[in-house]
């Protein structure tokens, strides 16, 4: 895809996912994610709470050295910022910035956490049994 066309493109998404997220009507809710790391041990909550219509607040409990340093970095996302990639997105900009390992389930327990709380996740699915849990499986 040519580089102008791609640009438009990713203009014209970004504009749509601002659009939905500032017309939806916001509840008073928090998101919580439990992400448990049996290789090294470590647990961490990652809560979610809408902060207005333009942000999350992130708050991030863990017996890890590396999360403890990210949530002093990472206190909060704007909502439009939710659907970046990886590479421009803040959450994982600044787990790299707090040498987490890039195996490291914590950023990714984050964002899941994120789009609960702009909609992008229904809340729903974070109820059913079949959809509540991820799994990551070495076979």
């Amino acid at each position: 895809m040519p580089a102008r066309r791609h640009r438009h493109h990713c203009n014209t998404f970004r504009k749509s996912v601002s659009r939905i997220l500032t017309e939806r009507r916001w509840k008073c809710s928090t998101s919580k994610v439990s992400v448990d790391m049996p290789i090294c041990g470590k647990k961490t909550i990652v809560t979610a709470e809408k902060d207005g219509a333009d942000k999350v607040k992130i708050t991030l409990e863990s017996n890890c050295e590396h999360i403890r340093e990210l949530s002093q970095n990472l206190k909060s996302i704007k909502t439009e910022d939710a659907y970046l990639s990886f590479g421009e997105n803040p959450v994982y900009s600044s787990a790299m910035s707090s040498n987490l390992t890039p195996t490291c389930l914590v950023p990714c327990g984050i964002m899941n956490a994120v789009w609960v709380e702009t909609g992008l996740i229904s809340r729903s699915l974070t109820q059913n049994e079949t959809t509540r849990e991820l799994k990551l499986k070495f076979v």
